[in-house]
């Protein structure tokens, strides 16, 4: 997969909503990858698999990298993930600046708008949420200053 673009933000005024708003809406492709700072990929992904997923169907939007239990469906959020970009603008056009994007997200799409990626094993790990509880911060301390996902 050739990266053409990396949207990174960093703001005075910590706006997580704003920064996911921002990058979003850079994309020039029909599809990106959504990859914040606090994960890293273990595993190699095909992203060819990934993108003939999301294709799939006119009601996918993301294909969910983050999870592999396959027994529940994932929830549409803001973990790593392949998004169709028509979809993810559709969604930050109806989103708000103050308030938290991920709950938006859940809200704004349906129940089994995304998919797991197929396979039978983890390709990314959260790190941040180690650091989060290895320093002793509660959540509202975490919100972004910075934000990066991969233009496509």
């Amino acid at each position: 997969m050739k990266i053409y673009g990396i949207c990174s933000l960093r703001r005075k005024k910590r706006n997580f909503a704003v920064a996911v708003k921002t990058c979003w809406s850079q994309v020039k492709r029909n599809y990106f990858l959504h990859l914040e700072d606090d994960w890293n990929f273990i595993k190699i992904v095909d992203f060819s698999i990934a993108v003939e997923k999301l294709f799939s169907k006119d009601d996918i939007v993301a294909v969910m990298l983050s999870r592999f239990d396959k027994k529940e469906s994932p929830k549409t959020l803001l973990s790593p993930a392949l998004w169709k970009t028509s979809a993810a603008r559709n969604i930050i056009s109806k989103m708000v600046d103050n308030d938290n994007p991920e709950q938006q997200i859940k809200n704004l799409t349906g129940r089994n708008s995304s998919i797991w990626y197929p396979i039978d094993y983890p390709v990314v790990k959260d790190i941040g949420r180690k650091w989060k509880i290895e320093n002793h911060l509660p959540k509202h301390m975490l919100s972004k200053t910075s934000y990066d996902i991969m233009l496509g």
